[in-house]
């Protein structure tokens, strides 16, 4: 009854003893709490890619990238052009993301509103010049 409780015993305390690793683990893995899309090189991943770290400088590029992509202008750059009186844009004369300067005529509107201002402008014209005649007798 000694021996196999002897036995039970020290059968245990061999096989926990006998876990063959020694104080080098050969591939440790850490979690730590790292923003999502950072990545951690060691450095010998940095050697085996041929990672090379240095110091900015000024150099002359010979390549070409060519990227697809969409530019966006900062609000303060950019301004937004709204016509008094509505009416269909018969001709535009500028594009999409053309530099434009004050008084430049970006769009020619036409709605039938228009000719009615221009008749009711041309005969206030004509009454103004017949009052200053008239003011000036």
């Amino acid at each position: 009854m000694k021996t196999k409780l002897f036995i039970t015993f020290l059968l245990p305390c061999i096989l926990f003893s006998c876990h063959g690793g020694g104080d080098n683990p050969v591939h440790e893995e850490y979690e730590e709490d790292t923003p999502e899309g950072v990545v951690f090189l060691t450095e010998r991943q940095q050697k085996a890619l041929g990672l090379e770290l240095g110091t900015f400088q000024m150099r002359n590029l010979t390549t070409v990238v060519k990227t697809n992509g969409q530019l966006e202008v900062p609000p303060a750059a950019s301004a937004e052009v709204t016509a008094i009186i509505g009416g269909n844009a018969r001709e535009i004369k500028v594009f999409h993301g053309d530099r434009v300067r004050k008084g430049q005529a970006l769009a020619v509107l036409e709605h039938p509103d228009y000719i009615v201002l221009q008749e009711q402008f041309a005969e206030i014209a004509s009454q103004l010049k017949f009052l200053e005649q008239e003011f000036e007798r």
